[in-house]
């Protein structure tokens, strides 16, 4: 399972989001909303163990399904490190 599909799982799973396309911007749409985004960034700090701080609190960095699980990947891979 790729990570994208891992986050597509958690924002249909945890929060009732199912998206058609992992470009669909999550805020943009009204999908998400900021209490949304807080639950999102504590479901993704406990699924893939990662902490995320304030300044990673970037739109380019949570917009979108895709741009989630590049990020995701990349905190993975500091960890990694």
């Amino acid at each position: 399972m790729t990570h994208i599909d891992k986050v597509a799982m958690l924002l249909q799973d945890a929060l009732n989001i199912d998206l058609r396309s992992q470009d669909v911007d999550l805020f943009e749409s009204g999908l998400i909303d900021s209490a949304m985004f807080i639950e999102l960034l504590m479901l993704l700090e406990d699924e893939f163990s990662i902490k995320v701080s304030l300044d990673e609190l970037e739109p380019q960095n949570f917009g979108t399904i895709g741009r989630i699980a590049d990020f995701v990947r990349s905190k993975l891979e500091e960890v990694a490190l």
